[in-house]
């Protein structure tokens, strides 16, 4: 089966492209192993299982003269915002923004995916 995320990725700049299939194993280090790679919203995300049906879990994308990852919902990012902010971590209600050569730290990404994941169930 061909990734779903190849097309998109191709069209990157190399350091993006680098970047961000280094925050794709990140993320999906933890997912449940039978989380799914689709497009959705034009980006890369993961799909995983619900208690009623599947519900996105993650998303990526890159811009310009960043990189987004983003939970999908507008209630896992302000939760962790104060500390976002302490450590010069741009971000949104709906996600967090970083340069290719300044990925986000591992606490990060496990809070916004544990806490993802929770909401889901």
């Amino acid at each position: 089966m061909t990734d779903p995320f190849a097309p998109y990725l191709a069209q990157q700049p190399d350091e993006f492209r680098a970047a961000l299939d280094d925050l794709a194993k990140r993320i999906e280090a933890r997912l449940p192993a039978d989380a799914e790679r689709v497009i959705s919203y034009a980006m890369p995300g993961w799909r995983v299982k619900a208690p009623k049906g599947t519900k996105m879990a993650a998303g990526m994308a890159g811009f310009a003269k960043h990189i987004g990852l983003y939970p999908h919902c507008g209630t896992v990012v302000p939760k962790i915002a104060d500390r976002l902010r302490a450590e010069g971590i741009a971000h949104s209600k709906s996600g967090i923004t970083f340069r290719p050569d300044t990925p986000p730290p591992d606490w990060a990404l496990d809070e916004i995916i544990r806490r993802r994941l929770d909401e889901i169930g």
